[in-house]
């Protein structure tokens, strides 16, 4: 048999604590809470041997879903009762729910951070490509001049036979944003036809250009336009045009189909500070004998593939030592 327990009214301080029991004295109140709160909807009362798992917040309130809902004789209800019968009126249930969505707001966090940090502060390869390109721009500074014919700065081989050429603002660049140009007389003399050069390959004044354009947008900078502040916008916004060489210990420039600029990542660690490098493919078609080109070396260098495996591909360098 059900016993009843009368209203007691008061403060209910513990929403969890069953022994300290509020209950309102609004019938329709009551009934909208029945099924949820122990309750008998019929006679608006609390069963005895039931312990609820609801309970009131304070007198006069109850906690629903996190929010506190009061069922003052002002409010209708009807609308306490059409509020709550889609909703648990249990603060412990409201507590849990509320645990579990601290825990996935704060996984999302820690996913979201970790994204960020890997997009930026561990792109290793970008970051150290910019310290070691500094040592060498340091090391080659009286090599390291504007260029104004191509919009950009130039670094010049010992040799003065070939140059690494980027841009200072792709919006102004008249041919290419990053390139090499070099002396075309030791080509022409292993065989070179300059008519039947592809088009990247640009024949003029006895020198051969070849690169590729990275876009047309204005580059802004924060502060004094430099050859360093170029290469660092180059980073920033053409990353996927910066790699590393893991064979030769080289961070590059891609210049577009297989040609590169490379420089040491360490020069106190590697004998070649420089590479000029070059695919042999169109310069063969062209009729270049490769073993006739003096001053460069055709060889066979490891490069990982698409996949990251090592293979071994033909290539003409001409590698220079700044020390």
């Amino acid at each position: 048999m059900t016993t009843e327990t009368k209203v007691i009214p008061g403060i209910f301080r513990n929403p969890l604590d069953s022994s300290r029991r509020v209950h309102t004295q609004e019938p329709s109140y009551a009934g909208a809470l029945g099924r949820n709160q122990g309750m008998d909807p019929e006679s608006n009362t609390l069963r005895e041997q039931h312990t609820p798992s609801c309970l009131p917040r304070e007198a006069g309130s109850w906690v629903v879903d996190s929010k506190v809902w009061f069922n003052t004789p002002e409010l209708a209800p009807a609308q306490m009762t059409q509020r709550l019968r889609y909703r648990r009126a249990c603060p412990a249930e409201a507590h849990s729910g509320i645990l579990k969505k601290n825990l996935i707001m704060g996984a999302f966090l820690i996913l979201l951070a970790l994204s960020v940090i890997s997009c930026g502060k561990l792109d290793v390869v970008g970051t150290n490509s910019v310290k070691s390109f500094e040592k060498v721009l340091q090391q080659a500074s009286r090599s390291v001049t504007p260029d104004e014919k191509n919009g950009g700065w130039s670094l010049t081989a010992p040799d003065n036979s070939t140059r690494f050429i980027w841009s200072r603002n792709y919006a102004e660049s008249p041919l290419y944003d990053v390139m090499i140009e070099f002396d075309a007389s030791p080509f022409i003399a292993a065989g070179l036809d300059p008519q039947k050069l592809p088009e990247n390959f640009v024949f003029n004044g006895g020198k051969i250009a070849t690169g590729t354009k990275l876009g047309t947008e204005p580059l802004k900078y924060r502060g004094e336009v430099t050859p360093l502040a170029s290469y660092e916008q180059l980073v920033k916004m053409k990353r996927k045009a910066i790699g590393y060489h893991m064979a030769m210990d080289h961070y590059g420039v891609n210049l577009g189909d297989g040609n590169l600029f490379e420089w040491a990542k360490d020069m106190a660690a590697n004998d070649k500070d420089l590479v000029f490098v070059l695919n042999p493919e169109p310069l063969l078609k062209a009729g270049v004998d490769p073993d006739k080109i003096d001053g460069w070396i055709f060889t066979k260098v490891t490069v990982d593939d698409e996949n990251g495996k090592p293979i071994e591909v033909d290539k003409i360098l001409k590698p220079f030592d700044l020390r």
